[in-house]
């Protein structure tokens, strides 16, 4: 499946932006985290055809995550040879070292690049998924039938204008954890917050790309504005699940249905929480 990329205009932006910005941190890197499970045929049977995208029958959509980090590397402008085969390599020995320490059917594996290529990648457990796609059921019997969450979701009260840094997914997580923080949105726990632009547009997540129905139509915000390309956000746009649109947060309504979606979680529902 395809990388759904920035826009030209959005890439001439980023690339005006990178210029114009402060020298990066030298210890900076690219991060992808996404899904190990060994029940990820069974997890992924609402939408099969994503296993085709998933290394080992195991690393959920990694062979979108791998496009993405190769995307990011030019981006940045690191002229860095992301091997698709180091990557499946680096997981399988996270994987590996994860299982001395017990034995768990679904870990996180967060990989990271460096300016010079060099990859490294880890695992650590992660709460047990029911469907990788439930969220795309928020309508029907399927997900009061699931065992997966609804998560709340909350708005951020502050307006955000993205740093270089934060226009793809790197190792420097700071504002996204003040922001966790600030909206007591912790760690395992069922909630998320979104993040507004300074022109009142929704970016996305803490953790998550989102979509909002609008219509009879799931909209994901366009990346231009600050958003971050995302695997799963690939997969689905790709597949006609989502469309790309704006949505303003003064549009949305108490108790409202949503979608989030990231490689460690798949598509989940949420609901939006105002008061």
């Amino acid at each position: 499946m395809k990388l759904r990329p920035l826009s030209k205009e959005g890439e001439s932006q980023f690339a005006n932006a990178l210029e114009k910005s402060s020298p990066l941190p030298p210890d900076l890197k690219l991060l992808a985290t996404l899904r190990y499970d060994t029940n990820l045929k069974h997890l992924t049977r609402r939408v099969p055809i994503a296993m085709e995208d998933s290394d080992e029958d195991t690393f959920f959509l990694s062979k979108i995550h791998h496009k993405k980090l190769k995307y990011n590397a030019r981006l940045l402008g690191w002229d860095i040879n992301v091997s698709h085969t180091q990557m499946v390599n680096k997981m399988l020995e996270a994987v590996q070292t994860a299982s001395t320490q017990g034995e768990h059917s679904a870990l996180k594996i967060r990989l990271t690049v460096d300016r010079f290529g060099a990859m490294d990648a880890t695992a650590s457990p992660v709460l047990e998924r029911d469907n990788l796609f439930s969220g795309l059921s928020t309508q029907s019997q399927e997900l009061k039938d699931s065992t997966d969450p609804v998560f709340e979701v909350y708005v951020d009260k502050e307006r955000f204008k993205p740093a270089v840094v934060n226009m793809i997914k790197t190792t420097d997580r700071s504002m996204y954890n003040t922001l966790r923080e600030r909206n007591g949105v912790f760690v395992n726990s069922s909630k998320e917050v979104l993040l507004i632009g300074t022109d009142n547009d929704i970016l996305e997540g803490s953790i998550t790309n989102v979509a909002f129905l609008r219509g009879k139509e799931w909209v994901t915000p366009k990346l231009d504005n600050g958003g971050m390309v995302g695997a799963v956000r690939s997969f689905l746009l790709e597949l006609g699940y989502i469309k790309e649109g704006v949505i303003k947060a003064d549009t949305l309504v108490d108790g409202e249905y949503v979608l989030l979606f990231n490689g460690v979680q798949g598509v989940c529902a949420g609901k939006i929480c105002l008061k």
